[in-house]
């Protein structure tokens, strides 16, 4: 178990390590019992806990563990360097938390473990000898003088992580170690962190909002993004205005839903429906546009971090909301969905804009004889 790791310090030489565990069980303790967040107590790293359970082991002096995937930068920077987080970094706003990069990490160590066995059991079978095979595809535990199992005191601790991105790494690793011996179930069922059709990374449901959206894990999403839906109230109207509050927008292989936190779904689009997507980062308040085929109603979202729905992806690692990182990581998985997809339904415009607001996006459409429709399905 490491202690005070700076981000310059990944392998811990500078750092004494206290103890050594056989972890056997990790648990999101946000999934299990709900965190009040609107309380003056509250933190958001009290949504970043993580206990484990396991048995104790000896540790020698002066022992360091060796390298693995989280004690040394995969192929990003440090999660306190903030040039992680720049709107110019493709890698992370592809893959905010870096699971692509941990996936092949671990591929490739277990691949290596597995080698060297075969490795092992072959020598031994080529001198006429035999090696029992493992009963886990990890590193087992060590044995007693007599080959009998060494159990430590059983012990269970919970660590609180100091940013989303720790604590999503630190429990897609465990969890993938553990699943390997069988443990437990791997993540995304032992697939990568992205789609396979596409490439494209699978978003997270904000541990502020677990409960509320529970239901969708284990579905196969590619943004959480909140805000609001805003256009004219009817098609006599120019005045831009909100016509949803507070939904949260869900984009997957086909749809884009805005669902609120009661689990309606009050408005929904079909990507085969789509046209063009228009976005816009410069402007006061940045936004996405969908303009899609009649009779289906053109929609503008605008990310917004409101009291009640915070995008905790920007609040758990210390920085202010991005509207405009929103806006950009939507455009990503709709284009890399869209034209890198094994199975394109169809391929449509992508555009950037830059209207000074919404209002003067709307009127410079209309003014040009391409007015929206922003007229809302019936629910």
């Amino acid at each position: 178990m490491e202690r005070n790791i700076r981000a310059d310090n990944y392998f811990g030489q500078k750092n004494k390590w206290r103890r050594k565990i056989k972890v056997t069980e990790v648990h999101a303790l946000t999934t299990e019992n709900r965190v009040p967040v609107n309380t003056i107590g509250f933190r958001p790293v009290d949504l970043l806990q993580l206990e484990f359970m396991g048995e104790e082991r000896s540790m020698a002096s002066g022992e360091i563990p060796p390298a693995g995937p989280l004690l040394h930068p995969t192929s990003d920077l440090s999660p306190y360097d903030r040039r992680l987080y720049a709107i110019g970094n493709e890698n992370f706003i592809r893959d905010p938390f870096g699971l692509t990069d941990l996936y092949n990490s671990l591929r490739d160590l277990f691949t290596g473990i597995s080698q060297d066995r075969q490795g092992v059991m072959a020598a031994a079978a080529a001198e006429g000898n035999s090696v029992e095979e493992p009963p886990f595809a990890t590193i087992c535990s060590p044995r007693g003088k007599k080959g009998e199992r060494v159990t430590g005191k059983r012990v269970s601790f919970i660590l609180r992580c100091r940013n989303e991105r720790e604590f999503r790494r630190l429990w897609y690793v465990v969890q993938t170690v553990l699943g390997y011996d069988k443990l437990t179930v791997r993540p995304y069922r032992g697939l990568p962190p992205y789609d396979p059709r596409n490439g494209v990374t699978f978003s997270h449901i904000p541990m502020t909002m677990w409960h509320e959206f529970k239901a969708l894990d284990g579905s196969v999403f590619y943004n959480f993004t909140c805000g609001d839906v805003v256009g004219p109230t009817s098609d006599n109207s120019y005045e831009v205005q909100r016509l949803l509050t507070n939904v949260c927008m869900f984009i997957t292989h086909d749809m884009v839903y805005f669902m609120r936190n009661s689990g309606n779904i009050p408005r929904w689009i079909r990507l085969q429906e789509v046209r063009m997507v228009q976005y816009n980062i410069t402007a006061r308040d940045p936004f996405i546009a969908f303009l899609c085929d009649r009779p289906a109603p053109d929609t503008i979202f605008i990310p917004r971090k409101t009291e009640e729905t915070f995008d905790s992806r920007d609040v758990l690692i210390g920085l202010d909301f991005k509207p405009e990182l929103q806006v950009i990581r939507a455009r990503h998985v709709l284009h890399d969905s869209c034209m890198a997809s094994l199975a394109v339904r169809r391929v449509f415009a992508i555009d950037e804009t830059f209207d000074h607001n919404v209002q003067a996006y709307v009127d410079r459409r209309r003014k040009a004889g391409t007015p929206l429709c922003l007229v809302a399905r019936d629910q």
